[in-house]
């Protein structure tokens, strides 16, 4: 794993970012699910602060592991219902851009990736 330039982070061909962290003895290692340098240091920095607040609360290593795993898996998500809804806009605008069954395909994926959401925050509530 190569150093770099983005804090707290380790880089791999094969996995991309990793935003890595000692605590409680242990070092917290989490795949960032990007191997773009700008991606990457907007979500080390939302993981990092994320931790903050967590290791105020002392909560164990196992549960602060999971419980970020979680919180990095939310910002991909995130991200991604960005971009697809940016392309849905950018299409809504230029219809010419693509052809119809890649309209019909991204507004399927944006779709599903929606209920996806919504069914995810129905379960965080429910914890």
């Amino acid at each position: 794993a190569m150093s770099t330039q983005v804090k707290h982070t380790s880089y791999t061909e094969k996995n991309g970012y990793v935003w890595r962290q000692r605590y409680a003895g242990g070092t917290l290692a989490i795949t960032l699910k990007t191997k773009d340098e700008k991606e990457a240091a907007q979500r080390s920095g939302a993981m990092s602060i994320r931790f903050t607040q967590l290791e105020q609360q002392a909560v164990p290593f196992t549960s602060m592991r999971e419980t970020l795993r979680a919180y990095c898996d939310d910002l991909y998500r995130m991200a991604k219902l960005a971009f697809l809804n940016m392309m849905m806009n950018l299409v809504a605008g230029n219809p010419a851009l693509l052809s119809q069954g890649q309209i019909l395909t991204l507004g399927i994926q944006l779709l599903r990736f929606q209920q996806f959401s919504q069914l995810h925050q129905k379960l965080c509530k429910n914890l």
